[in-house]
């Protein structure tokens, strides 16, 4: 199952826009799209998951949002990957990366990083 990409907004490049003068080009443009990503973000629309395969007893999950302090969720999609959800642990979290603790398993779950 692909996963649609929602639109996105760099903060600095909107920033820069919206110090620009008014009429100044690209600042009309920079404003539409803050408007555009905030209103899907209020539907549910954010690009904060993803899904992973848990291989062994031990699997690292790299996705740059992860921080050290990020809460992630799980969500199992099939038989296999409801089985591992309940022995499914996070065992570490630094940026970029997750080690995930679980029982043996090659399952495919997905995942949402909040933080």
């Amino acid at each position: 199952m692909a996963r649609t990409s929602y639109d996105t907004v760099n903060p600095q490049a909107v920033g820069t826009a919206l110090e620009r003068s008014p009429g100044t080009p690209g600042r009309t443009e920079a404003i539409q799209r803050l408007a555009k990503t905030v209103a899907g973000a209020m539907l549910g629309k954010v690009n904060i998951g993803g899904t992973v395969t848990l291989t062994g007893t031990s699997t690292t999950l790299r996705d740059q949002r992860i921080g050290g302090q990020s809460l992630l969720f799980f969500m199992a999609h099939d038989t296999a990957g409801a089985a591992a959800i309940p022995s499914l642990y996070v065992a570490t979290r630094l940026k970029g990366q997750a080690t995930l603790g679980h029982a043996s398993s090659t399952a495919t779950v997905d995942y949402a990083v909040i933080g």
